[in-house]
Order: C-alpha cells, then sequence, then structure tokens
C-alpha cells in the first residue's frame, strides 16, 4: 500500500465531501473527513459524523432477518407473502426469503434502475412525506408485472428489501427502526447507527445534498423517504461500518452456518460483463481474475448520498467511503485502489 500516494489522492479530493477511512489488520492507516455535514451553517464533517447509506441499508436488513432465523422465527425457505397480512396478487406465493435476500425472486422493483433514472419521480404516487416506514411503501409495490420465475436469475431488486423489512415488523411488533436499533446495532456495539428522520437528524449527522440545473446546492430532503424503507435510510459512521464487518465475521453475531450463508456465493451477477460480480445475502461478493474471493463489500447512493465499504478478507483491510454529495463515493475508491496492492 503507497499510503502517501493515498492520502495525496483523498487530500486532492476537493469534489468529494464525507469521511474516508483505511483500516489494515486492525491498524488505522487513513482517517479523514471533508466537506460540510450542513452547507447552510458551515458545520464541517468530522470522522465521527454519521452519512446516509442508501442501499448499503440492505446489508443490515439481512443481518436483521437472519438474526430472526438464528432464533429460530423464520427460515430461509420460508414463503414470505403466506407471511404478510397485505395483499400481493402481482406477486408469486412460491417466493421465499433466500430468492428476496439474494435478488432472485424476480419481483418487479418500484425503482428499477434499467427504467428509472429520476429516483424522485417514483414518490408521485407515495408522497416522500408520508413514508414512516417500510409498509407506507405498499401503493408503490403493489402494481407491475413479475420479470421472470422466481430463482430464475438475479435482478437487483429494492422492493424485496422493503418487503423483508415489512416482514420484520410482522413477526416482530415492532418498528423496522427499532428492531435494527435493538437486534443488530446494540449486539454489534454500532453506536453512532440508526434510522433517523431525514429531515431532523441528531447531532453530528450529515444532510445530504445534490446541484440542481443550475449548479446550485439543494438539500435531498425533499427527494428521498422521512423514513428507513429497509431497502435504504440507516445512517452510519465509518467506525461502526468496521465493527460490523469484524463482529459479523468473526461469527459474535450469527452462528457459523448462518454467517457462511451470507458471504457464500448465492448467485451470479453478471453485470456489465462482469463475470467477478456475485451476490451472497445482502451483502455483494467480488472475486479476482483466479475466481477466488477478493472482498465482501455494501454501496449504496441516492440523491445527497454515496457510500462503499470493502472487506478485502485474505489482506485483512476494509476501505470506507461515506459521502454526503452524490456519485462521488465509487470515483474515490477507484483512484485509492490504484495505491493498493490486490490480492
Amino acid at each position: 500500500m503507497n499510503l502517501y500516494r493515498i492520502k495525496e489522492t483523498v487530500e486532492n479530493a476537493d469534489y468529494f465531501s464525507g469521511v474516508i477511512q483505511i483500516v489494515e489488520k486492525n491498524v488505522l492507516k487513513l482517517n479523514v473527513a471533508k466537506g460540510y455535514a450542513k452547507r447552510e451553517d458551515e458545520i464541517e464533517n468530522n470522522v465521527n459524523t454519521a452519512f446516509g447509506i442508501a442501499s448499503g441499508t440492505k446489508g443490515f436488513t439481512a443481518l436483521g432477518i437472519l438474526k430472526l432465523i438464528d432464533k429460530g422465527k423464520l427460515s430461509l425457505e420460508d414463503r414470505v407473502f403466506e407471511l404478510l397480512p397485505y395483499e400481493f396478487s402481482n406477486m408469486s406465493k412460491r417466493i421465499t426469503v433466500k430468492q428476496l435476500l439474494s435478488h432472485t425472486s424476480g419481483i418487479y422493483d418500484y425503482f428499477d434502475e434499467d427504467v428509472v433514472e429520476d429516483f424522485s419521480q417514483l414518490f408521485e404516487k407515495v408522497p416522500f412525506h408520508n413514508i414512516l416506514g417500510p409498509k407506507d411503501m405498499l401503493p408503490a409495490l403493489i402494481e407491475g408485472k413479475a420479470y421472470f420465475m422466481p430463482g430464475e436469475k438475479f435482478k437487483y431488486c429494492n422492493s424485496g428489501f422493503v418487503i423483508l423489512g415489512m416482514l420484520i415488523e410482522i413477526i416482530t411488533g415492532l418498528s423496522y427502526g427499532d428492531y435494527i436499533l435493538k437486534e443488530v446495532c446494540k449486539p454489534l456495539n454500532l453506536l453512532g447507527t440508526g434510522c433517523y428522520y431525514s429531515h431532523k437528524l441528531p447531532k453530528n449527522c450529515a444532510y445530504g445534498y445534490f446541484k440542481d440545473d443550475k449548479g446550485e446546492w439543494c438539500s435531498n430532503i425533499f427527494e428521498i423517504p422521512i423514513a428507513s424503507t429497509a431497502d435504504g435510510g440507516i445512517f452510519t459512521t465509518a467506525d461502526d461500518v468496521v465493527r460490523m464487518w469484524k463482529g459479523v465475521l468473526s461469527y459474535n453475531f450469527l452462528n457459523k452456518e448462518l454467517t457462511d450463508e451470507i458471504f457464500s456465493v448465492q448467485v451470479n451477477v453478471n453485470e456489465n460483463n462482469c463475470r467477478n460480480l456475485h451476490y451472497g445475502l445482502g451483502f455483494w461478493i467480488e472475486c479476482n481474475s483466479k475466481g477466488n474471493v477478493s472482498n465482501y463489500y455494501l454501496t449504496g447512493g441516492d440523491p445527497g448520498v454515496c457510500f462503499i465499504s470493502k472487506n478485502f478478507i485474505n489482506q485483512d483491510l476494509i476501505i470506507t467511503i461515506l459521502g454526503n454529495t452524490s456519485d462521488d463515493a465509487e470515483i474515490l475508491l477507484r483512484k485509492i485502489l490504484l495505491f493498493i496492492d490486490q490480492e
């Protein structure tokens, strides 16, 4: 690792607002904050600031579901729509928990990224200010036909994780946010992680920003749901992301069998002709040219949110980038990886 060149790259990344952290063999190699958590008041980000992680939330939802399985309250082969009290006439009754977790259910996605370009248009049918949890997304889920038969192949699907969030609430009687705090965050000692209302964030949380058509910075509070819908919406810190990786992969959170199931290849993704990209249960899996697992990762992006965390398991190396602008995390990660020897 050429740490000097990495630091130089980060220092010159004037486009980036957020936190960049690198931990190697439990040693903190880099921990840098840039930009503003609240631009209007010029409140700067710091290394302990919490950021939205958009679809990175899916990993936390998966951990919540697997915790229910670990406690014997659910199984991977349970048929989801036989457990929910809602009517989904457009969903196959054969769809299992595992198929939702691995994006192989084939169900209609309310945010099909191959079709929809403007995220904010999605909420004309379900106004964002009415979305206080997964079940409030129901009107957006009950239309649209399936893409393929359950289990046939991979297609990334936000709707599947919204439905898993509903399942958590039905089984536990808790709100999604309260359940994740109690059964995921506390056991993993994630002190800076939570589901917050986006228009009234707690202290030391970063508001999200994007540039409008005039090139001016705007807050994202009118662009995303107010509360987490289980496919997105969690806020977390760089330190907590590392604690999550370490806690789960050391088998301190779930039993070994379930943990290994999460990080086993469930399906080949083959996005953009990338043969080395796979999916587990809520987590991405990337292999090297020899077909061996290189890293596990979580990633997410919304208007005013960019996030990626890669855990290079053979090198005991975790790179986490949390940002409160759009699209910049993966750009910065690609530049950093130029100066890291990857196995």
